[in-house]
């Protein structure tokens, strides 16, 4: 009882620092902007159906993460915390469900909640609880499937767990579609080969009890929007699965080696236990060699794929937490402590000369030398915890601390970062009734339209896919090139334009408006133009 009430705490805690760090977060181009404009035009339009992204059909995911998103922007208004909370409270359900995987693997409170502490304190985890993307409502839904899959491999066996397991399944096939199974099904298909308790896990009653709830929950919106766009079967199965692996139509390729470097320094400093345990790999028992098949599989598959970004790879995390602190308690070494100790002394002083360092961080040398400087007071200490069982959540702790205060110095930096909440705010304020109509020129920029909340007009952007439009209603808000723009524009006496200095000119002969510059960014300035 004492163990579960320290999970709560912790949680309870750890939801707070979550919450604490979002609000005043602002989105940044062109991901962050991409989904919270998606689930912006749910909730303004009311059709949760057919995501929106700037007035054009746009299917490239399943809708879960943006009826999330809109749910928080319903409870808490159209803004960066709304948009952002149900993310956090993904992340705290995700961390609840990673626990009693744990409980189940070790079975040992204590180790599971060690276990809890690296995966929360991990750097890449860490970053996508915050972010507006599917990731963290994957990341969930994985720990979900993983926890009754686990528990009816490694505890007691029950129709509960199929259905449970099932149900997860069909959550993240409605948040990223066939990816959930590369952290499920394909390593418990492998893992048969390795643990002998993989084996016939699901009897007929369980196999038809699980894959009836999981049909039941992924395929319906497959099918809505199937029978309204019939291409769209193609497009699900082609250009978004096949595609994406195998092609860079995304332009999202990186070298093979960029996940296993991404890993190994996002995951620090729990890296090193990890690597010195796997150099012991023949001395670990069945059901941790089974578990390293739950990050091996998909960091190959995802290591061979076209398409490569940071997020994709954090559902395995939690696997990787588990092996961390098997290979910490089962292969015991000073060396651990002491080179965790190092990082964080060298993260500190990193921290505190970032500012000096970095011309993008100039303007927050005094508070990141501040920063720098209480981290370091904070780690000093830690070294009379080597040896001790205190030593790893002392680590963790003080990196989940770390990042907190990092992310609430991010809206200090808003000026030097890809985001637009400032330049539309300075617009909101010229026009409180937001009646005049923005231009984007020659730039894609959702979160113009997010936080001016209507859509404005992407002039000259990017390519837009207008194959499953029943109408021409979108033509009005994208335009691939100059032509047609000048009529489009001929009704409005006044507009915003948000444009790069150099296209200022080419637009003003374009249109025949004259404008003035409101608001300087780092790469786009805001201009109140009048004919």
């Amino acid at each position: 009882m004492r163990d579960e009430r320290k999970l709560v705490y912790f949680l309870l805690v750890y939801g707070c620092l979550l919450l604490l760090s979002i609000w005043q977060l602002s989105l940044i181009e062109s991901t962050e902007g991409r989904y919270g404009e998606i689930a912006r035009e749910m909730l303004a339009s009311g059709n949760f159906l057919e995501p929106r992204f700037n007035g054009i059909f746009h299917f490239h995911k399943p809708p879960l993460p943006y009826w999330g998103m809109a749910a928080g922007m319903a409870l808490f208004g159209v803004n960066d915390f709304g948009v952002r909370f149900f993310g956090a409270v993904a992340a705290v359900i995700a961390l609840y469900f990673f626990y009693r995987s744990a409980q189940v693997i070790f079975d040992d409170r204590r180790q599971a909640f060690s276990a809890v502490l690296v995966l929360a304190s991990s750097l890449l985890f860490m970053g996508i609880t915050r972010l507006v993307s599917t990731d963290i409502y994957l990341t969930c839904c994985v720990m979900g499937a993983h926890f009754f899959l686990f528990s009816q491999v490694y505890g007691q066996r029950s129709c509960c767990n199929a259905v449970g397991y099932g149900l997860l399944l069909g959550l993240g096939f409605m948040v990223k579609g066939p990816v959930v199974f590369l952290f499920t099904l394909l390593p418990q298909l492998a893992a048969k080969f390795v643990d002998q308790r993989h084996r016939r896990l699901f009897n007929r009653v369980d196999v038809f009890a699980g894959t009836g709830c999981f049909l039941a929950i992924a395929l319906p919106w497959y099918i809505c929007v199937i029978i309204k766009h019939p291409d769209l079967f193609t497009y699900f199965t082609l250009t978004q699965t096949v595609d994406r692996v195998a092609t860079d139509n995304f332009h999202r390729n990186k070298p093979f080696w960029f996940f296993p470097f991404l890993f190994v320094g996002t995951f620090l400093p729990y890296t090193f236990s990890l690597l010195r345990g796997a150099c012991r790999y023949r001395q670990w028992s069945p059901r941790f060699r089974a578990l390293l098949l739950y990050l091996l599989l998909p960091l190959v598959v995802f290591c061979l794929s076209m398409s490569k970004l940071p997020p994709y790879i954090v559902p395995f995390y939690g696997v990787a937490a588990l092996m961390t602190v098997y290979a910490y308690e089962e292969f015991k070494s000073v060396w651990d402590d002491r080179s965790a100790f190092l990082f964080l002394l060298i993260l500190s002083s990193g921290l505190g000369i970032a500012g000096v360092v970095s011309p993008q961080l100039r303007p927050l040398s005094l508070p990141l030398a501040l920063f720098g400087a209480v981290s370091l007071l904070a780690a000093l200490p830690l070294r009379r915890l080597i040896g001790t069982e205190k030593m790893l959540p002392a680590v963790a702790c003080l990196l989940i601390s770390v990042g907190t205060v990092g992310y609430l110095l991010l809206p200090l930096q808003h000026n030097r970062v890809a985001a637009y909440r400032e330049m539309v705010m300075k617009l909101n304020q010229l026009d409180p009734q937001r009646q005049l109509q923005t231009v984007a020129y020659r730039s894609f920029l959702p979160s113009v339209s997010f936080y001016r909340q209507k859509l404005a007009i992407m002039v000259s952007a990017r390519a837009r896919e207008t194959d499953f439009e029943t109408d021409t209603d979108w033509q009005q808000w994208y335009f691939k090139t100059n032509e047609g723009l000048q009529s489009a524009l001929s009704d409005y006496p006044r507009l915003f334009v948000i444009t790069e200095q150099k296209h200022l000119a080419e637009f003003a002969a374009e249109t025949g408006f004259a404008c003035s510059e409101v608001f300087a960014g780092k790469k786009n300035n805001a201009y109140d133009c009048r004919r």
